[in-house]
């Protein structure tokens, strides 16, 4: 069941699945939601929470006049998580994934000697902070009006350590729910399971053949792994493509 909310007077867009195809894949989307800011997005997919705001695109000043195009600074706030002098390393390490991941999407032709801002928050920690977090920015990318040469999808699979499978960071977390007795509550995530042997972050384009952008794997697989992983990329990235592009485009129809 789709569901479609808009407020004429804030120009916020609510975009919600409720069921989703598979019954528990929930997407939830907040267009416009920030008023200090060139775009936003607030971005919820199972049980995380998102908000991305861009900032820019600016010009750059006359002694860093460097650049000849549209330079993207990515700014990713954990919960839970100050940013300091000392930040975690982790933080750098993904921040110039997302960067060389979006930066081939901008059409620097329209957009020379310019800098833009991406602040990213994370609301309420889950399993598939990674992916959100990816599909938000593109959200508040398109939200802003920035030029951009296509879209991607960002989808997360992991490899189980016990039956060799790959899922979803939704399925496996609910696998591994289930699986487990506690005897006090516990919040289960892919930082604090020991079943997982290795993980998958895969951007696919929005074109016919769904061609990747980027994949970042981490643990011990093999490139057979990669492959599978890729090709259940494609129909995830098509399902979220699809309802973005369907939503949006009735958001712009008064």
């Amino acid at each position: 069941m789709k569901q479609e909310h808009q407020n004429d007077q804030s120009m916020i867009v609510d975009i919600y699945d409720e069921d989703g195809d598979d019954g528990h894949e929930k997407y939830y989307a907040s267009l416009s939601n920030l008023n200090r800011c060139s775009g936003s997005a607030m971005f919820t997919f199972g049980d995380n929470i998102v908000q991305c705001s861009v900032f820019g695109p600016n010009p750059v000043t006359w002694n860093q006049n460097v650049l000849k195009k549209n330079y993207l600074h990515i700014l990713l706030y954990p919960l839970g998580q100050i940013r300091n002098f000392f930040k975690d390393k982790s933080l750098s390490y993904y921040e110039y994934f997302f960067k060389r991941t979006l930066m081939p999407l901008i059409y620097n032709a329209l957009l020379p000697n310019s800098r833009t801002y991406l602040v990213l928050n994370e609301i309420e920690k889950g399993s598939s902070f990674l992916s959100t977090s990816l599909n938000a920015m593109m959200l508040a990318l398109l939200d802003s009006g920035h030029p951009l040469n296509h879209c991607i999808a960002c989808s997360g699979f992991v490899l189980d350590r016990r039956d060799q499978q790959l899922y979803s960071e939704i399925d496996f977390i609910q696998k591994c729910t289930k699986s487990i007795r506690l005897l006090e509550p516990c919040n289960l995530t892919l930082n604090n399971c020991e079943s997982i042997k290795a993980t998958f972050l895969i951007s696919n384009k929005n074109t016919k053949t769904a061609e990747t952008i980027s994949i970042l794997a981490e643990g011990k697989f093999s490139l057979q792994n990669v492959f599978d992983a890729r090709k259940k990329s494609t129909k995830t990235s098509a399902k979220f493509l699809n309802f973005t592009r369907e939503k949006i485009g009735q958001s712009f129809i008064r």
